[in-house]
């Protein structure tokens, strides 16, 4: 799959063998493409009120540490830097295989071996014969969550962009109480991030819930999850039994975290490894 410049010059977007494309002059990937036989398990995008998230699982070759494979480095580079990539599903089988653009994302993080892709855009819709080519053929010329998951345990104390909003409309969404205990002090609620902020695109209302601080640690920590089918609290065997958290157990969230993404809660939960 050979996407040429405007001018003709030979610089690709995308590659046939390639699910994650990184060429050789650049340190970063440049796109991602999912197909119809993937060995992988990658998600179905799923339309947000700004945008689309979606999940897509890492490269892997028996043998080998994924960190060390050259398309997961350029992965990344790509959240450390805040590249965005291109993001495409093959949409048709052989003989002619065509494939939907979805746009432009950016990579947040990685949990579970998913890369976090997320864009402020609305999904491209097929059109087979679009100026913009949003569904094109092979060949067409056409203009660290590392598990990084470990970011999850970093809680800066900083002022974060867009944070003070990003508070603000949490509170509005779950009636200005924690979701757990619905403690309603206000100088005790935190807006905390399912996935970890990787700068203002992930200040949205599915990837936040408002929790009391001390529960806000637990839940960053690993020991508190959510339940991504019943939406309800689910603590670490650790500590299961301690007298301050063990009512918690169990415990059906605010109705608002319904907003949340599943498959958010999914990957922090892989992450709590219990």
């Amino acid at each position: 799959m050979g996407w040429q410049s405007i001018g003709g010059s030979d610089l690709r977007v995308a590659n046939i063998p390639k699910g994650i494309y990184k060429p050789a002059w650049s340190k970063y990937a440049l796109s991602v493409k999912q197909t119809l036989n993937s060995l992988y398990a990658d998600r179905e995008p799923t339309s947000q009120d700004s945008g689309w998230s979606y999940l897509y699982y890492q490269e892997e070759q028996e043998g080998k540490d994924p960190e060390s494979l050259p398309s997961n480095r350029a992965m990344a580079e790509c959240i450390a830097d805040g590249i965005p990539i291109g993001v495409l599903r093959q949409k048709t089988a052989k003989p002619n295989v065509t494939y939907q653009v979805l746009g432009i994302a950016n990579v947040l993080g990685k949990a579970a071996g998913y890369y976090l892709l997320q864009s402020e855009g609305q999904l491209l819709k097929p059109a087979r014969n679009s100026e913009l080519g949003y569904l094109v053929t092979e060949g067409s010329s056409v203009a660290e969550i590392s598990d990084d998951m470990r970011l999850f345990r970093i809680r800066s104390v900083v002022q974060r962009q867009g944070q003070p909003r990003f508070r603000q409309q949490l509170m509005q969404l779950y009636d200005k109480q924690c979701a757990v205990s619905r403690c309603d002090v206000a100088d005790v609620l935190e807006a905390a991030h399912i996935l970890p902020y990787r700068g203002p695109h992930t200040n949205d209302l599915s990837n936040g819930v408002i929790l009391r601080a001390d529960l806000h640690i637990l839940f960053d920590e690993g020991l508190l999850a959510i339940d991504a089918s019943s939406l309800s609290v689910q603590l670490a065997p650790s500590i299961l039994n301690n007298r301050f958290y063990s009512e918690f157990q169990g415990l059906e969230l605010h109705p608002s975290a319904e907003k949340i993404d599943p498959e958010l809660l999914r990957a922090h939960r892989h992450y709590c490894g219990f």
